[in-house]
């Protein structure tokens, strides 16, 4: 069932033009691995810069219309935790939690902030309507500190 859910969000953000002119054009070369960028920016990523780009306090402190944190309902996982360690091994190894936070254009192969999914959630856009609006600036901030830490190592070659 989450294989089928995390199909049907990838499948909401992909962009159908762009796919249709993917189609026309070759494949990605045959060694090519199918995450291409996107596993070795996974696999790229420490906790010492989860920590310093400050994602588990920033999101987990995010306020909602309802006074609540993000905390407050998800309890289940580690997405939104407040517990850095947990919450970056669920970014690291649950890629329903990495496309919440990244994008990938394979066509470009460049891995990118996530700005839509889950500030859509925060704005109560279908099929989030029963969600408690919340503005998620201070999240994707934090996001893109990460992110950018991240590409930083992957050019300086200093992935471990």
């Amino acid at each position: 069932m989450r294989c089928v859910l995390a199909l049907l969000l990838l499948a909401a953000c992909v962009d159908q033009e762009q796919m249709l002119e993917r189609d026309e054009q070759e494949g990605p070369p045959a060694d090519a691995s199918p995450l291409g960028d996107f596993g070795a920016f996974i696999q790229c990523m420490q906790f010492d810069d989860f920590v310093a780009a400050n994602m588990a306090p920033a999101w987990a402190s995010l306020a909602a219309s309802d006074g609540a944190t993000c905390t407050s309902c998800h309890t289940a996982d580690g997405m939104f935790s407040g517990d850095a360690q947990r919450f970056f091994s669920d970014l690291k190894n649950r890629t329903y939690v990495q496309i919440q936070f990244f994008t990938f254009d394979r066509a470009q192969g460049i891995v990118d902030v996530n700005t839509t999914t889950i500030p859509r959630v925060g704005k109560a856009v279908a099929p989030y309507a029963e969600h408690p609006r919340f503005n998620a600036t201070k999240g994707i901030d934090a996001t893109y500190d990460f992110h950018e830490r991240t590409l930083a190592r992957l050019a300086a070659g200093t992935c471990q």
